[in-house]
């Protein structure tokens, strides 16, 4: 990005330029457009706090790999064991005698 602008405008040229390919990588990533969308947020909300950093470096791969690691960590957070919805009689209704 251009070192002439001040930090918000080069990070809102790089929002408005990467924004939707950054949603799309997302969503071929989690296969949902909500959750693409809620990982590009948080990615771009952690770059705009080291923007000065990364600014100079690929600011897109930066924020392609947050992307990539925030959907880890929601993944890794998912609770993958299965629960029981109803209590015992509700079970022994639907069973029957």
């Amino acid at each position: 990005m251009a070192a002439s602008g001040s930090r918000d405008d080069d990070f809102t040229a790089f929002v408005l330029a990467r924004s939707a390919r950054l949603v799309h990588f997302a969503r071929m990533l989690c296969g949902d457009a909500g959750l693409a969308e809620d990982l590009v947020q948080n990615a771009l909300e952690k770059a705009y706090l080291r923007w000065d950093r990364i600014e100079m470096a690929d600011p897109f791969a930066y924020v392609r790999q947050a992307v990539v690691n925030q959907h880890l960590s929601w993944v890794r957070r998912r609770p993958w064991r299965e629960r029981p919805s109803g209590g015992p009689t509700e079970l022994d209704l639907f069973l029957g005698p």
